[in-house]
């Protein structure tokens, strides 16, 4: 948690192929639709 400074829960991160984080979404409900959007970031 440390690491990625999640310190609100819930928090969704995106990690890309290289370690950086792609997307956050802290707190609420999760934006699936932009997660997904986020995931697609290798294709």
């Amino acid at each position: 948690m440390r690491q990625y400074k999640a310190y609100v829960t819930p928090t969704f991160i995106v990690v890309g192929p290289d370690g950086e984080e792609v997307w956050r979404q802290s707190g609420g409900f999760l934006n699936k639709q932009a997660a997904l959007e986020a995931l697609d970031f290798g294709t």
